[in-house]
This record gives structure tokens, sequence and C-alpha cells, in this order.
């Protein structure tokens, strides 16, 4: 899907939970062997864990300024990004879509 908008591509947006979510993801679930790990559920684990947490949707091109600021705060925010990753992934594994 192209994401331009009167001739400017917003492309280069980017929100960086995306990754921190995928890393402690994939943490939570090879701590919980017993949890489904089909697509559909890693999806909604995935999809979930994005709106439970604070999106930080910043520019590329800012990156350097915008991670100063994650820096100071990054322990702090990790540790509440892994408590809802770890609330998603028991509303999905409660209550699958398969």
């Amino acid at each position: 899907m192209s994401r331009i908008v009167l001739g400017v591509d917003l492309s280069d947006v980017y929100n960086f939970n995306e990754d921190l979510v995928v890393l402690l993801l994939d943490k939570l679930l090879k701590q919980n062997k017993d949890i489904c790990r089909c697509r559909s559920c890693l999806e909604d684990m995935y999809s979930l864990s994005l709106k439970l947490i604070e999106p930080r949707y910043h520019p590329n091109s800012l990156i350097e300024q915008v991670m100063k600021g994650y820096l100071e705060r990054q322990a702090e925010f990790e540790v509440n990004a892994e408590k809802l990753v770890m609330k998603a992934i028991k509303v999905v594994s409660g209550n699958p879509h398969h």
C-alpha cells in the first residue's frame, strides 16, 4: 500500500515498538512452551501487544535525536512493555481465533 499524501512519502515513519514486541514475544514464548504458536495466534499476540503499548512513531530521519530520549527511559519502558506483551499472550491464548 502506498503511503503518499499530497506527494509526500510517509513510509519513513516507524513505530519503534514493532521490533521490541517481536523480541519480547520471542523471549516470552520460549519461556512458555505450552502456548499456541500458530500464525493466527502469533499475529493476534503481535497486534494486541502493539495496541496495548503506547506507540512511539517517529520518522527515521530523526532517529538520532529521538533515541537519546528513549535510551534514558528504555529500561523502564521495556519492563512495562514486557508486562503488556505477556498480557496480550494470555488474552490470545485464552481466546484463540482458530
